[in-house]
C-alpha cells in the first residue's frame, strides 16, 4: 500500500509541476493579456484543486479532520470550477 501512495504523490507531484510551468509560461509570454492571466489564475486553481485532491484521497486522523478536508476541497472545487469559467469568458475574445 505504501508503494501505491507513494506513486499517487509522485503523479500529482509531477502534474502539478507541469501544470505551474505551463502557467507560468503562458503568463510571461504576454502578462497584459486577459487571456493569459485567465488560463494562469486556472492553473493556480488546478494545482491547488490537485494537491486537495490528493489529500482528499486518504483518511488522515479524525472524523473531524476527514470532514474538515472534504469541506476545504469542496470549497477549492468551486473556486476552480470559478476560475474555469473566467477562461472560457475571456478566452474567445482574441
Amino acid at each position: 500500500m505504501e508503494l501505491l501512495r507513494n506513486f499517487d504523490l509522485i503523479t500529482v507531484g509531477l502534474a502539478v509541476v507541469a501544470i505551474g510551468i505551463l502557467g507560468f509560461l503562458v503568463f510571461l509570454s504576454n502578462q497584459r493579456n486577459t487571456t493569459n492571466q485567465s488560463f494562469f489564475l486556472f492553473s493556480l486553481a488546478t494545482i491547488i484543486w490537485g494537491i486537495s485532491n490528493y489529500f482528499n484521497s486518504y483518511p488522515f486522523g479524525t472524523h473531524n479532520t476527514v470532514l474538515w478536508i472534504l469541506r476545504s476541497h469542496l470549497f477549492i472545487s468551486v473556486f476552480h470550477a470559478l476560475s474555469f469559467f473566467q477562461l472560457a469568458l475571456v478566452f474567445p475574445r482574441e
